[in-house]
């Protein structure tokens, strides 16, 4: 992981403007950054709607990247979409799966220079894509879902395949872990877990929730079906309207 073991901030995520760049790029870039640079937490989970409203971005993400507290995919989307909309980009975040367990997952949607969006994780590092590796925006996934074609769709990697998990030493891990624990405290310890497996046990999850609820889902694409909530643009609660009102 990037943060040192005395705590050393590793610099916060820099974009370039919006205009004139490669959106899918830098999207896929501060992706990656949050990967690779704030932890994981059940345990020690940074209230991030508190924190926003009585904290600079700026002073969250240092504080997050000197492991002083982790973050579950709800912050990590709401942070990675507030710091994208802060250089220009057109960001917003969506919630999948149930609305009344933890079979859910929260993504961030950012739309590109040509007006079309495409879904990006910080919490498993990937993007909505198809199999060649291309980005696929939700305009695409939405007509192959109609079309009972999600199996065509792919999320594809960014970067290293793990990241840092923080947990109370009071417990095992939450998750299995790939490198030897490092204590932050009495209580606290962080070390690598696996992103594949974090992929399989999140989506996993929701896929047999969502199956539970209407045997034609055959595809982790088909959990998008399952929109709890946006974060109140009225073009994401457009979106959203479209994927619930797709026929199963």
């Amino acid at each position: 992981m990037n943060v040192g073991r005395n705590g050393e901030n590793p610099g916060l995520p820099s974009l370039a403007p919006y205009d004139g760049h490669n959106v899918h790029a830098e999207m896929c870039n501060l992706t990656r950054w949050f990967v690779e640079n704030i932890a994981f937490s059940w345990d020690y989970s940074l209230d991030h709607e508190h924190a926003l409203a009585s904290g600079t971005l700026e002073t969250i993400l240092e504080d997050l990247s000197q492991l002083k507290y982790g973050a579950l995919c709800g912050g990590l989307s709401l942070l990675m979409a507030t710091v994208a909309k802060r250089h220009g980009y057109d960001a917003m975040t969506m919630n999948f799966g149930s609305d009344r367990g933890p079979e859910s997952h929260l993504l961030v949607l950012v739309r590109s220079g040509s007006g079309e969006s495409v879904f990006y994780d910080p919490t498993l590092g990937c993007y909505s894509g198809k199999s060649d590796g291309a980005p696929a925006s939700i305009q695409q996934t939405i007509e192959l879902l109609r079309e009972r074609r999600g199996e065509e769709l792919r999320w594809i990697d960014i970067g290293p395949r793990n990241r840092p998990l923080m947990y109370c030493t009071d417990s095992s891990p939450p998750l299995p872990v790939i490198s030897p624990p490092h204590r932050l405290g009495q209580r606290r310890a962080v070390a690598m877990t696996d992103l594949s497996f974090m992929a399989w046990f999140a989506w996993g999850s929701i896929w047999h929730w969502a199956r539970s609820r209407n045997a034609a889902v055959q595809c982790i694409f088909d959990c998008l079906r399952f929109t709890i909530s946006t974060s109140g643009e009225a073009e994401a609660e457009a979106l959203a309207a479209q994927l619930r009102d797709i026929a199963h």
